[in-house]
């Protein structure tokens, strides 16, 4: 037996899982890649526009007042904070007063440490420039926002200027760990719920795994129990279970086979030591002598049957069924296989009923192979009846290229759950297996025969004083082109 290499085998539900697991997480990091710039998007924007807000509301204030009002450093940097606190703004932004020549005139940079040098406008921005603009200057980007000082009678008397350093607009602070800590919560959630998942959906196949380890070890006798809501799941149980069965099944089948084929060889090899002994011995001489030889003769001939048997089904299995296929006509077929049959069987007790019809048959078929077919569902009905009841054969149309032939006993039937079993090579049910010589290949054998000539056999319904075989064939219908070949696999 070939051993596999489970050393670099990993569990199902360690490797689903884990995969998983790095697919959520890979998701997971590019959508807060995504869910970063995003953020440092948004808030530059709302950053920028608030200071815009607060660049508007200065210059608002600012307007019509004296200069000396807003020359005052300590004054400026005091409404700045005020108004940073009102729009809570968490970085201190610089403000610059700028008059209508372009001189600075007031800053807030009065006590504020993070503006170590005076910003230098950039050349045409208060001119002519765009409200907001980006710049450079020494190792910090800075975002200027501008916003126009018009007097009481709408004359340009200078700007407002608003400084922000761009890692303040863009810091996010605990939006970054909110952020976090939900895909964090969402990577656990769903490695969480992949597992659970994976192990309810892996318990039947866990099971179904155990089993066949106690299938190669040859215990059949095994049935899973699960009540899976999956199809797929419920299927594999099912086709295990099944399985399982059928194996089973099998296994008593070779058994009883085993069993069979020793019996039915050893009884007539003990029948023929012992006869050949006695003639030997002169235990036996004259006319009795021959009888024993005779007796001898049939019992190897018996032997030499069932051998014949047992190549000759392993040979059609294996390689088709040979025919030699003929028109023939059913009904004159029929009547002389039954005659030759009555002939050669105990019929006195038997009530043989012919139901034709008034319209004969023409079917195509190998006339060997049909009494052959027809001989063992005859004997069959005998044994069913104790060779005493009624045997009807009827045979009839199915359709336009077929025809049945219905062999009826009034037996004791077939049990119900025998019945799937009835065509199963060296199957013998419990009524014949002690009373009736044989090696259960007569079914099997018939219905390959019957699947070889075109048609079918199969058992239609069986109870008591009731069991009907059905034998079908193809019409032979005229001026219907066929191309029939002399031999018909059916494997």
């Amino acid at each position: 037996m070939l051993k596999r290499n489970n050393d670099k085998k990993v569990s199902l539900l360690r490797y689903w899982t884990t995969r998983y697991f790095i697919t959520l997480c890979i998701g997971l990091i590019i959508i807060g890649l995504i869910s970063f710039f995003w953020l440092r998007s948004y808030n530059l924007e709302r950053g920028l526009n608030v200071t815009s807000f607060l660049a508007d509301e200065i210059s608002e204030d600012l307007a019509g007042t004296e200069d000396n009002s807003i020359g005052l450093n300590a004054d400026l940097a005091s409404y700045v904070r005020e108004r940073q606190q009102a729009f809570d703004i968490e970085t201190e932004p610089l403000v610059y007063v700028v008059d209508n020549n372009g001189n600075i005139v007031s800053n807030s940079l009065f006590g504020n440490s993070l503006y170590q040098e005076p910003v230098v406008f950039p050349d045409s921005f208060l001119d002519s420039g765009p409200q907001t603009v980006r710049i450079e200057q020494g190792n910090q980007a800075q975002y200027l926002v501008k916003s126009r000082i018009g007097g009481d009678d709408g004359s340009f008397e200078g700007w407002v200027v608003i400084v922000q350093p761009a890692d303040s607009l863009v810091r996010v602070g605990g939006q970054y760990q909110l952020v976090g800590i939900l895909l964090v919560s969402l990577a656990l959630l769903g490695w969480l719920t992949i597992y659970i998942l994976s192990k309810r959906l892996l318990r039947p196949i866990k099971q179904i795994a155990e089993a066949f380890q106690r299938v190669k070890e040859e215990k059949y006798a095994i049935r899973i129990d699960t009540e899976a809501k999956e199809r797929e799941i419920d299927e594999l149980v099912t086709g295990f279970n099944d399985m399982t069965t059928r194996l089973g099944q099998l296994e008593s089948m070779r058994t009883e086979l085993l069993a069979g084929v020793t019996h039915e060889l050893k009884t007539p090899v003990t029948s023929i030591s012992g006869m050949v002994q006695a003639v030997k011995d002169d235990v036996v001489t004259g006319d009795e002598a021959k009888e024993f030889l005779s007796v001898t003769l049939a019992e190897t001939g018996r032997m030499r049957n069932m051998i014949a048997d047992l190549l000759e089904f392993n040979t059609f299995s294996s390689q088709g069924v040979p025919t030699d296929m003929q028109s023939l006509t059913l009904e004159s077929l029929l009547n002389e296989v039954i005659h030759q049959w009555s002939i050669s069987n105990d019929t006195d007790r038997l009530d043989i009923q012919k139901q034709y019809g008034e319209k004969t048959h023409a079917v195509y078929t190998d006339p060997m192979r049909f009494q052959q077919i027809m001989v063992n569902l005859l004997n069959n009905a005998n044994q069913a009846m104790k060779k005493e009841g009624t045997l009807t054969i009827r045979c009839g149309e199915k359709n336009d290229h077929m025809v049945a032939i219905e062999v009826i006993d009034s037996g004791i039937g077939i049990d119900e759950e025998e019945q799937l079993l009835v065509f199963e090579r060296f199957y013998r049910g419990e009524n014949k297996k002690y009373n009736v010589h044989g090696l259960g290949l007569g079914l099997p054998f018939s219905k390959l025969i019957a699947q070889g000539l075109g048609g079918d056999l199969y058992l239609q319904s069986s109870r008591p004083e009731e069991t009907v075989f059905v034998f079908e064939l193809p019409q032979d219908v005229p001026g219907e082109e066929t191309n029939r070949e002399k031999q018909t696999d059916v494997m």
